[in-house]
């Protein structure tokens, strides 16, 4: 069990003079803790391994400007879940946005908080879409699955432009249109879900 008053003790210790011995004893602490997360998350090893790492990295090189108010480990487990965040955007390639949008809401939002299922989340998208023009809404379910604007271009025979601009219309749709529909459910979570759909498709 973790002693959140000792590792409080230990990082003053570290953040204070730089004392390596304190710094080793919050990893001995709270490593374990970090990487089933991030292993639960990932399912992968040596990921898992690295992410915990750059956690302790940071913190480490960043001891002199980093302010802890609260417990060492829910400071450690943000910094993690930044991690997991940064990792998804990047790697998780297989999954439709919609589905690592609810994964990564997941990640934020405590599992029996959620109030929202994928399925509902997904419906809620489609019908949505639904209302969107058709090679408006075809270009948006290709960005869904991941295709770039090239790949839809050639699959739809666009334009490249007309295929940006287009979903550029779709963007701006969804993000009048979908507050709305989330209404019913609780506006923090839904939120949080419609940020990672409109991020995902502008960085994906």
């Amino acid at each position: 069990m973790v002693d959140h008053a000792k590792l409080k003790e230990c990082w003053l210790a570290v953040q204070n003079d730089g004392d390596r011995k304190s710094f080793d004893r919050i990893y001995l602490a709270t490593w374990r803790t970090l990487y089933s997360y991030a292993w639960s998350r990932t399912h992968d090893e040596d990921v898992s391994k690295d992410m915990v790492q750059d956690v302790f990295v940071k913190l480490w090189n960043k001891r002199s400007t980093i302010n802890i108010r609260d417990y060492v480990i829910a400071y450690l487990m943000t910094s993690l879940k930044n991690q997991l965040i940064d990792y998804f955007y990047k790697e998780d390639r297989n999954n439709t946005v919609v589905q690592r949008a609810y994964y990564l809401m997941e990640m934020v939002v405590k599992q029996d908080e959620l109030g929202l299922s994928y399925e509902r989340a997904e419906e809620i998208l489609q019908e949505e879409m639904e209302k969107m023009p058709g090679n408006m809404r075809q270009s948006l379910q290709l960005r869904l699955e991941n295709y770039d604007v090239k790949e839809i271009a050639q699959t739809l025979n666009l334009a490249d432009q007309t295929v940006s601009n287009l979903l550029s219309e779709a963007k701006k749709r969804l993000r009048k249109d979908l507050p709305k529909r989330f209404e019913n459910y609780n506006n923090i979570h839904s939120f949080t879900f419609i940020y990672f759909v409109y991020q995902l498709l502008i960085n994906s």
